[in-house]
């Protein structure tokens, strides 16, 4: 579905004032049973004021992740490299100090 789309030559200009002045509409109305904090996620990506959005790549992952931990999912492969990456830091500067 394209929300702002607008067809014609002066389309761009047309398209531009939409997206300043349309409200995003709700994902869950798209597809039901989106757990709120998927939508809330999603939301906040779309904020137009970009102080509001996520500010890094990072914020938002940690967000999702979050997301999956409380409903019992375990580490993802960003959380594990992470872990692992920390790991070879630790065990390389042991190594330095000998």
């Amino acid at each position: 579905m394209r929300v702002f789309l607008c067809p014609g030559d002066s389309a761009v200009d047309e398209t531009v004032e939409r997206v300043k002045a349309a409200a995003i509409p709700d994902p869950s109305g798209y597809r039901t049973g989106l757990p709120d904090s998927v939508v809330g996620n999603v939301m906040r990506c779309l904020k137009k004021n970009p102080d509001e959005r996520f500010q890094t790549a990072r914020e938002l992952a940690d967000a999702l992740e979050r997301d999956m931990y409380a409903k019992g999912y375990g580490p993802t492969i960003v959380t594990l490299g992470e872990y692992i990456e920390g790991l070879t830091r630790s065990v390389t500067a042991k190594a330095r100090n000998r």
